[in-house]
């Protein structure tokens, strides 16, 4: 009976020391690059929130100008005041100095909550398109749902790890903004 034990722990000890040896195998082998992996990916260039005057025009203001009449003047419709009281919150526009810097909007017409920012794409799923805005903080990435790319003409061109600058006009009803562009870095 002594003899039966002493072949079963035999054999358990042999099945041991197989699986020890091709795990580490294995192991040793997939450290060693004999595995084929995937290069780095670089760190963009820009990641997080641009400044406004990093992105948006300025217009020094002058003598004699009012918002109807820069809007008109520099953005060509005088409709689009709004947006000039919306990039320029920091300011009482309703009394225009002379000398002051107001950030234009873009050339398309906005509800002037526009932003851009750089990051890399590190998801798309079914829904969403993920943008890595600050690795490691708390603003890590942002999910800009989908179907807000269907408009972008080049949006075939964008994969997974590439870095972009996105332009998005952040409309103040949910789920109303618009991506005005997108491009690589």
């Amino acid at each position: 009976m002594q003899k039966g034990f002493t072949l079963i722990y035999f054999i358990m000890g042999v099945v041991i020391i197989i699986l020890v040896l091709l795990v580490g195998g294995f192991l040793w082998f997939k450290n060693n690059s004999f595995i084929s992996q995937q290069p780095p990916v670089p760190d963009c260039e820009k990641n997080g929130y641009y400044k406004k005057e990093e992105y948006l025009q300025e217009y020094t203001v002058k003598q004699g100008d009012s918002l109807i009449s820069i809007a008109t003047t520099q953005l060509g419709d005088s409709s689009r005041v709004n947006e000039l009281i919306s990039l320029n919150d920091d300011k009482n526009l309703y009394s225009l100095e002379e000398g002051w810097e107001l950030f234009l909007p873009p050339s398309q017409q906005t509800s002037g909550r526009v932003k851009k920012f750089g990051g890399k794409i590190y998801k798309i799923d079914a829904n969403y398109v993920y943008i890595q805005l600050h690795p490691g903080t708390e603003l890590e990435s942002m999910g800009i749902p989908k179907y807000h790319f269907d408009s972008i003409q080049n949006w075939s061109s964008f994969h997974l790890n590439d870095c972009v600058i996105i332009l998005l006009d952040e409309a103040p009803r949910e789920g109303t903004s618009t991506i005005i562009s997108i491009s690589h870095q």
